[in-house]
């Protein structure tokens, strides 16, 4: 692994890290992508004894750089509204962490790509896993925790599949378990319509709503017969399998639209957070495109964006959701939580973007166990590192459990770093 040393003097930084590991590892050429690498940062746990633990952090997108993640919600260092900073919530005081772009086509990945489903770009992943210990020999028998946000609900289920498919050595019996953020993992029209317009009359003020604003979005969602969807069938428990919606409405995309046309500094991450001058993400993307920067990752000269195109056709993913492949009954979602020694998924009440009651209403409508949904809501409190209550959660029901964060956002990490960092602790089993 020495090729990969990155040292502790990194361009654009006004501190000193830790040695960290970074660069790009190939994958073997598949049906859809030749001559491919996914790029990597690795961050060893702050102690002196190594760990029994290590998480692969992914963004989502589709198409976004985990790099994201990193440097602006969980890795050493962090850019807020001021530059960059040491993190004092750094998730590498619970374990060795992984940052890996992927798939192919996301900024510092190269190689040509074809891909047009979850199960092409899962397959590669686990192929590059494989080489990724082959670097890596002292990691090879390490608790593995996949842990990712937004679009890698999609991902992360067919990542599961695909690890015990094609695994990596002993993939399948290192992988503990995991954590999703946010994640888009349903039918948009049960985790994104039902949703909509309760969420756009709690957040009127907020949104800058005017009633007539507010009307137009009920008068979509009257017209498809959701605006009480939410009110007859989010039940703890479940009442039985959901009905189907009618997904011929636009409720959430003229919520969408309305907010973003009477407020030029909406946010949809965190509708109580307006877009500034100093978006941190910015600075990022600036820091990444240095070239001194690049070359002492190990990274390709690339020019760098948050997010690129990763599927053909207009970075359109022709998978199904994983909650319903290949069935309600038997999904892959489920399967991925039946595979876990422990799995989590959290949401923020501020996220304009993956709403929570859907995200709720998703859940309920999901059978992992042998059983149907949560029997009891969210109710339970959560703490920050500090013992203050930032969330609740359910009990964990059949190896999962789902929380709230009354005032995060979609990037909860980054809006309550303490509670998440106290959450990856209990995930880890301490």
């Amino acid at each position: 692994a020495k090729q990969f040393e990155v040292g502790s003097d990194i361009p654009g930084l006004p501190f000193r890290t830790k040695k960290s590991w970074a660069g790009n590892i190939e994958i073997p050429d598949t049906a859809t992508v030749k001559n491919g690498s996914l790029n990597f940062w690795l961050w060893g746990k702050d102690a002196h004894e190594p760990g029994d633990d290590i998480i692969f952090w992914m963004n989502g997108g589709p198409g976004c750089s985990s790099l994201i993640g990193m440097a602006g919600e969980t890795g050493p260092f962090i850019f807020g509204p001021d530059g960059p900073k040491p993190n004092p919530y750094s998730w590498t005081t619970a374990a060795t962490m992984v940052y890996v772009s992927q798939p192919v086509g996301v900024s510092f990945t190269t190689g040509i790509n074809n891909n047009t489903n979850e199960a092409q770009i899962s397959e590669q992943l686990a192929l590059w896993l494989w080489k990724f210990f082959y670097h890596f020999v002292e990691l090879f028998d390490k608790n593995v925790y996949i842990v990712g946000e937004s679009y890698m609900g999609r991902y992360a289920a067919w990542q599961f599949d695909a690890f015990h498919k094609n695994p990596a050595g002993d993939t399948p019996r290192m992988l503990k378990g995991g954590m999703l953020i946010s994640p888009a993992f349903s039918d948009f029209t049960v985790q994104l319509d039902t949703a909509t317009y309760d969420f756009a009359k709690k957040n009127q003020k907020v949104l800058n709503f005017t009633n007539q604003d507010l009307a137009s979005v009920k008068n979509e969602s009257d017209t498809c017969n959701l605006t009480n969807f939410i009110h007859d069938h989010l039940t703890y428990p479940p009442m039985g399998r959901l009905p189907t919606p009618d997904d011929q409405c636009y409720t959430f995309d003229t919520y969408m639209e309305t907010a973003q046309e009477k407020n030029p500094n909406f946010n949809m991450y965190n509708i109580k957070q307006p877009k500034t001058d100093s978006d941190p993400n910015t600075q990022l993307v600036k820091f990444f495109n240095r070239t001194d920067v690049q070359d002492y990752i190990h990274a390709p000269r690339q020019h760098f964006e948050l997010c690129k195109k990763v599927f053909n056709d207009d970075n359109q993913d022709s998978s199904e959701p994983p909650d319903r492949t290949p069935s309600f009954a038997h999904s892959n979602f489920a399967r991925m939580i039946e595979r876990s020694r422990k799995f989590i998924i959290m949401n923020g009440m501020q996220d304009g973007l993956v709403l929570t009651a859907g995200t709720e209403l998703a859940l309920q409508n999901l059978t992992w166990g042998g059983a149907q949904g949560f029997n009891l809501p969210p109710v339970f409190p959560m703490c920050d590192m500090e013992g203050n209550v930032r969330a609740y959660a359910t009990d964990n029901e059949r190896g999962l459990r789902f929380m709230v964060a009354p005032n995060a956002g979609h990037m909860v990490p980054a809006d309550e770093p303490s509670l998440v960092l106290n959450v990856v602790l209990s995930m880890l089993g301490r």
